[in-house]
Order: structure tokens, then C-alpha cells, then sequence
């Protein structure tokens, strides 16, 4: 699997779907303003057939986009610094 992409998810307690965006050690869920760093991202180096959990991700770092974050150009913009 590459160092970015996407995957289903859940979150929450009522297990709310969602899709999350990922680019190397960062994640963000379509649609937040919160882009977290996962440094033992195991799970997005392997196929997933059904949703992830992502309260089970163990981030060090969060950061805030200046925009929600809806696809991965729009991860990546953020991590480059390159949000306008």
C-alpha cells in the first residue's frame, strides 16, 4: 500500500462512519479540521475489508487545518503548509 490514501472508518461511541485520509504518518477524517500523527501506523499498511476503529489510533500530535479536510490533496496542503 502506498504512504497515502484513504480507508473506511468509524468513530465515536455510536461507531459513526467516516472516511479517513492518511499521508505518511498523518490522518485526518473527511471532513475535521483535526490532522493527527500517528507514529505506529500499521494499520493503513495492509488491505482493510471492513471499517477501522479510529479512537484505537494512538496519536502524538494533533494540528488544525485552516479548512476541513476533504480529500488527501487537501491533507497534503495542510502538511506542506499550503493551505490557501
Amino acid at each position: 500500500m502506498s504512504d497515502q490514501g484513504e480507508f473506511k472508518g468509524t468513530y465515536g461511541a455510536s461507531q459513526t462512519p467516516c472516511r479517513v485520509f492518511y499521508v505518511g504518518q498523518w490522518y485526518a477524517i473527511e471532513g475535521s479540521v483535526n490532522v493527527n500523527h500517528a507514529p505506529h501506523c500499521w494499520f493503513w499498511t495492509a488491505d482493510m475489508e471492513s471499517a477501522y476503529n479510529v479512537e484505537a489510533i494512538e496519536d502524538t500530535d494533533t494540528s488544525t487545518a485552516s479548512h476541513p479536510i476533504n480529500s488527501i490533496e487537501d491533507l497534503q496542503n495542510h502538511l506542506s503548509g499550503d493551505e490557501s
